[in-house]
């Protein structure tokens, strides 16, 4: 400790000795470093609530599937069943009682982007993540699913000033590039991860 008392104290003396326009040079070289410690700090938090935003979605999913497994399809399925049904993660539940992901966007299930009540005859469900920012929907977008995870996700569509539907193959093959994401991603999002 005392080591470290001798070095601050030669750091403040020497920081004394400088001018006042070499003080500046120094705190503006701070600041910059500061500056980019932050943004540093924050993309892998950033990158890591992506991957538990997507972790969350499949969970739901297996859930859902799980819930529905003895029924022919998922007639009556939206979000005020799902949680009364207990098929909502309890840390995914918000304390007024709507779903909520890693990424702090409101959730939805059911059908269409407005998690509408699955009506007889579809056979499938969506889960909507709503509020989408740039950076997230950038992440999200590029997320690459295991094989196993693969196979009950049928489609993702994007909905922000354009609708952009994307499935695992063909011209618009999701998980969707670095460069696509960027250009198709805009500040306000909203994706519609379609289910079998």
């Amino acid at each position: 400790m005392k080591k470290y008392r001798e070095i601050y104290k030669n750091l403040c003396k020497k920081y004394a000795k400088l001018s006042s326009q070499k003080k500046m040079m120094m705190g503006a070289v701070i600041v910059v470093m500061l500056g980019l410690v932050l943004m540093m700090s924050t993309a892998p938090k950033s990158e890591q609530r992506a991957m538990e935003a997507a972790n969350e979605l499949m969970t739901l999913a297996e859930n859902t599937r799980a819930a529905y497994r003895s029924k022919p399809n998922y007639w009556g399925l939206d979000t005020e069943s799902a949680l009364k049904s207990g098929i909502v993660p309890k840390d995914m539940i918000a304390k007024n009682s709507t779903i909520k992901n890693s990424l702090g966007q409101n959730v939805l299930i059911g059908s269409g982007k407005g998690g509408d009540v699955v009506m007889p005859g579809e056979y499938g469900f969506d889960i909507v993540f709503t509020g989408v920012n740039r950076t997230a929907c950038f992440l999200l977008m590029q997320h690459n699913f295991s094989e196993e995870q693969r196979l009950g996700l049928s489609g993702v569509t994007l909905l922000n000033s354009q609708e952009n539907v994307f499935s695992w193959g063909g011209e618009k093959a999701f998980p969707l590039s670095n460069t696509n994401a960027r250009n198709l991603c805009e500040d306000k999002n909203i994706i519609i991860w379609n289910f079998e």
